[in-house]
This record gives structure tokens, C-alpha cells and sequence, in this order.
């Protein structure tokens, strides 16, 4: 083959791939594009929420499909005006970051996930300063897994800046298992809110709120929230099977967790009816979960219990009772 004819055979070539570049921009590819993906929302007032909305816009020559919105933490609430653009029209993304208990350098961001060939996974930022002139830390009072029967207590401090002094007037709790108490750590400035989880917390889930009422009218009441765990020997759950009448066979389960005691067996499970066939399998490192399959509201299981044998010298034996109910009223 002659020169001539190489050179025109490269150049062919190269035209070749100049089109097919061309093509990959024209054949229907979506492009997503934001002309300012970062936000500086400057200095803000903690007790503020910073609102902000980002403009997308479809770049390319297909349908832009927008399939999730997701934020780094739960503080940041997102949405979406339209999640599907055709070439050259744009959506809303509203931001809410709330700063509540924030104090400091903030950067949060936000994840456009999409068929955009470009960046299916686009990120967006909201950065900027949290002025805190009152200080919680941390900022909530949590007890984790407690076990009943005992009383134990956390404490947080609050402090002001410059700017703000007051007097607690009082501190008191939505909930009758927690007993908060204040010290005064500096005369209008700074202080150390404790609270008591009572002995006689019921096992199960507590959550609450303390409230901190001052003599500054900017900052009447400081909210605190309070939450725990309280757990017995082993941790039960439900506390009762129920089963709606006329309702069709179905498979429910009971978990027996670790609660004070960490390792323990399940030795034995007997269920009222013979034709009831327990199954214990493990559930997680340290449970197990019994699955009750086929169940239906026979008169025979009401007020029966399912009865648990485990060998923990604490809670040898469980009895989880079970109710039949009318079934549910129709929705209007």
C-alpha cells in the first residue's frame, strides 16, 4: 500500500473517531450539572435552620432520572421538586440544615444519585460557622442499656457565651423516671445538670425531656432530651402474642435477647396446643428468636401462655401469655 494511501486511510480513521466522540455527547446521554454545587451559609445562630436550595439542570441529550437524594446525617433534611428532566430543564433541590446543638465549622453533604453519565453520584455542600452562645454537651442525656432495678445517673454542662448570663430557675422531667438536679458551676454562666434514672424505671424503652427554665427572656427553657434502656435478666420480646379473630394462619415470632445476663440457653419452649411446634434458631450474637408458625385464634390459646425454659439462674422460666382481640374496624 502507498503512502498516499496509508495517510488516507488514517485520516478516515481519525474521522471515524471524531464522530463516534460526537455521537457519545448527541445519542441520548443524560448530563446532570449544577452551576454551584457548594454552599457558604456564613455565621449562624445555632437555634437557626439554614434553608438553601440547589438548581440541577439536565446537560445532556436523554432523560436525567434523579433516584436518591441522601445527606450525611439526619439533621440535614432534603427534597426534590422533579426527579425526571428532560435535556436543558432543571429541578429544586431544598436543603434544611439544623443546627440545633451545633457549634463550630459545619460541612454537610449532600448525594444525587442518577443515570447522569457524567457524575452519577453528584455532590453537593453546605458549609459554614455555628455560633452557639449556649453550650449543651453533649447535647442529650443517654443512659444506654441500663439493668432494672438500679439507679444510675448522667450529667451534662451548660455553658454561655459573653453575651448571655442567667439564673436556672428550675429543672424538671415530662417523665416520672427521671429526677434531674442543677449545680452551679459559675454565677450566670455556667452549670451541671444531672439526671437520675430511677430504680423503678419499668423495663423497656423510656425516653423523655428534661426542661431547664432560666430567667432570661431570650433563653426562658433549655430542652434536654433523656433516654434509656432499661433491660431485666434477659430482654423479652413482646410481651404478649395477640391474634386478631377470624384473622388467617399466620408466623409469629418471640425474641429472647442478653440483657444483664450476657450467655444463656434456651432449654426448652411448650406451647399450649400440640400442634404447635416451636423453632428456636440464634438470632444475633447474643438471642434467639422462637417462631410460632400456622397460628390461628383458637379459643384453646386464649389466656394460655407459651412458656420458656432457659438456664439462667435469674429468669429460669418465661410465660408469654396470649390474647385474642376483635378484629380491626374497617377504614372509612
Amino acid at each position: 500500500m502507498g503512502r498516499s494511501r496509508i495517510a488516507a486511510c488514517v485520516m478516515v480513521l481519525a474521522a471515524t473517531c471524531v464522530v463516534s466522540r460526537g455521537s457519545d455527547e448527541s445519542d441520548g446521554t443524560p448530563r446532570i450539572g449544577c452551576a454551584q454545587p457548594e454552599f457558604d451559609f456564613g455565621r449562624k445562630d445555632s437555634r437557626e435552620n439554614v434553608e438553601h436550595t440547589f438548581v440541577l439542570r439536565n446537560e445532556g441529550r436523554g432523560e436525567l432520572r434523579i433516584t436518591g437524594v441522601d445527606a450525611t446525617c439526619g439533621c440535614t433534611v432534603t427534597s426534590v421538586a422533579g426527579s425526571r428532566l428532560s435535556p436543558g430543564e432543571t429541578t429544586q433541590v431544598a436543603v434544611t440544615f439544623r443546627l440545633a446543638g451545633r457549634s463550630g465549622h459545619q460541612e454537610k453533604a449532600i448525594t444525587i444519585a442518577s443515570n447522569a453519565q457524567n457524575r452519577p453520584h453528584l455532590q453537593l455542600v453546605m458549609r459554614g460557622t455555628a455560633l452557639s452562645r449556649v453550650t449543651m454537651k453533649p447535647g442529650s442525656i443517654f443512659f444506654g442499656k441500663v439493668g432494672a432495678g438500679k439507679r444510675v445517673a448522667e450529667s451534662m454542662e451548660i455553658t454561655t457565651d459573653d453575651s448571655v448570663s442567667f439564673n436556672v430557675r428550675e429543672v424538671k422531667s415530662d417523665s416520672p423516671h427521671f429526677s434531674p438536679s442543677c449545680e452551679v458551676l459559675r454565677a450566670g454562666r455556667s452549670f451541671r445538670l444531672e439526671v437520675a434514672l430511677d430504680s423503678s424505671a419499668p423495663e423497656g424503652q423510656l425516653s423523655g425531656e428534661v426542661r431547664v427554665e432560666t430567667d432570661n427572656a431570650e433563653f426562658p427553657t433549655l430542652y434536654i432530651p433523656a433516654s434509656a434502656h432499661v433491660v431485666g435478666a434477659l430482654l423479652v420480646m413482646p410481651k404478649e402474642i395477640v391474634l386478631e379473630e377470624g384473622a388467617p394462619p399466620a408466623t409469629k415470632s418471640v425474641f429472647v435477647m442478653a440483657g444483664q445476663v450476657t450467655k444463656f440457653r434456651i432449654l426448652d419452649v411448650k406451647s399450649p396446643l400440640e400442634r404447635i411446634k416451636p423453632k428456636v434458631v440464634p438470632f444475633g450474637e447474643d438471642g434467639f428468636r422462637i417462631l410460632l408458625r400456622e397460628l390461628t385464634p383458637e379459643p384453646g390459646l386464649a389466656g394460655a401462655c407459651l412458656v420458656i425454659t432457659t438456664d439462667a439462674p435469674e429468669m429460669k422460666e418465661i410465660r408469654i401469655p396470649f390474647r385474642i382481640v376483635p378484629p380491626a374496624a374497617p377504614a372509612h
